[in-house]
């Protein structure tokens, strides 16, 4: 498959080099440790948390991005040495020299934080790697305008910049069934259908972004607990009215004033505010509109404290409003799920994203509301069993924790490697 028209630097083959003899060190100094390549063009938050238990399990992890920036938000030289990676590589470009380096080096495997990016680099990965791959969805990007039975190719072309959709998809099967395994996040179902859209079913799994136990602060799950006034958000608000997110986005504050209108407080993290500017309109509410707080981002490690201060996660917005199908709405998995529980909050979710809805009421972890009965979610809050969801999520911070669910990833990895890279259950050791 040819590179779509883009005047690109070559290759940094001497960059390269350098990177792998640092790799050799690392490899001579822990024998028998594996090295993983994890990669993504933007390393999210939420990925924080595989990073940093692969090191904690005793793995090598080469961390290979686009991006100097965390989410865009830190740099990710200011987390080295904090447990996430033990060497760090930037190339550019990226849909060249990132491939390249998977050719040359002898990984043990490579994890893949496909991401909503560009496929081009991942589709020559699994095409060029000498270590199995693993294609490790945040959402699946093919699937945001898909009604369930067909694409709007020109809503897919806008919002992602795509020049060639039929280049773009091609590409992206080329992923799923080049993969050696695949993790997703979102429902079963989107998964099977994007698997009878591609007439392959790959060694696949469900893996959240589980609870990271490490991080849970002290106290962060009261035993009692009373009908809920401050309220928290945490998640990404874009600046960019191009993303296919922003208008959902928009909606939090409108939700947010309501909230604060009905007596709630109300305070928003927002992961894409990297301090650099373009959010002046909600530092200015917040400066004149008493019960509204508005804060930037926060790495992952750090939110849970920062969220524990607060009685109620609020994973609701008007995503009827957004660009993407309401087939894709009602499938799609939240993250932010798992942050809330780590600050001992329960949630409420939004019953138009049925999946998230799901998970949030058979876990008795937080309750799901419609639009309609945004306006009267005062009443809602009072006649609300808080109890017994604080329950719900004391039991669910075991139940979907890292250390339960990450001997799952662990064995995953031994399957696609066709060896034992990790004893299952021995944390802290390979």
């Amino acid at each position: 498959m040819p590179l779509p028209r883009r005047r690109l630097n070559p290759v940094d083959e001497k960059k390269l080099e350098g990177f792998m003899r640092g790799l050799d060190a690392l490899r001579a100094a822990r024998p028998g440790a594996p090295i993983v390549l994890a990669t993504s063009f933007r390393l999210g938050f939420n990925y924080l948390k595989l990073l940093y238990y692969l090191k904690k399990h005793g793995v090598i992890v080469a961390l290979v991005t686009g991006d100097p920036e965390l989410n865009g938000a830190f740099p990710l030289t200011a987390m080295a040495g904090q447990g996430f990676f033990d060497a760090l590589c930037v190339l550019n470009p990226f849909v060249l020299s990132m491939p390249r380096l998977a050719e040359r080096y002898d990984f043990d495997l490579v994890h893949a934080l496909v991401g909503t990016y560009s496929p081009y680099p991942f589709s020559e990965l699994v095409k060029r790697s000498r270590a199995p791959v693993i294609a490790d969805y945040i959402d699946f990007r093919e699937l945001m305008y898909d009604d369930g039975e067909s694409v709007d190719v020109e809503a897919h072309k806008r919002y992602f910049g795509v020049l060639d959709p039929d280049l773009e998809f091609a590409l992206w099967q080329e992923i799923f069934t080049g993969a050696a395994g695949v993790i997703y996040k979102d429902s079963p179902e989107f998964f099977e259908h994007l698997c009878a859209r591609h007439g392959h079913t790959p060694r696949a799994m469900e893996f959240q972004s589980y609870v990271c136990e490490e991080w849970i602060p002290e106290n962060s799950c009261p035993a009692e607990r009373g009908v809920p006034r401050r309220i928290v958000f945490a998640g990404g608000l874009q600046r960019d009215r191009r993303q296919h997110d922003y208008q959902t986005g928009r909606s939090t504050l409108e939700v947010a004033l309501e909230l604060v209108g009905q007596g709630f407080e109300f305070t928003i993290f927002n992961a894409c505010d990297n301090g650099n500017g373009g959010f002046e309109a909600y530092a200015e509410i917040d400066r004149h509109r008493p019960g509204f707080n508005y804060r930037p981002a926060l790495a992952n490690d750090r939110l849970a404290a920062a969220l524990c201060g607060h009685d109620l996660g609020w994973n609701y917005q008007h995503f009827e409003d957004g660009a993407e199908t309401a087939f894709c709405h009602a499938n799609v998995m939240s993250s932010k799920i798992f942050n809330f529980l780590e600050a001992g909050l329960p949630i409420v979710a939004s019953k138009f994203t049925a999946c998230a809805a799901r998970f949030v009421e058979r876990h008795g972890i937080g309750l799901a509301i419609e639009r309609r009965e945004l306006k009267d979610f005062a009443s809602i809050a009072a006649r609300t069993d808080w109890q017994a969801l604080g329950q719900g999520v004391a039991r669910a911070r075991q139940t979907l924790g890292m250390k339960r669910h990450f001997p799952r990833l662990a064995a995953m990895y031994n399957q696609v490697c066709g060896r034992e890279i990790f004893k299952i259950g021995a944390e802290g050791g390979s």
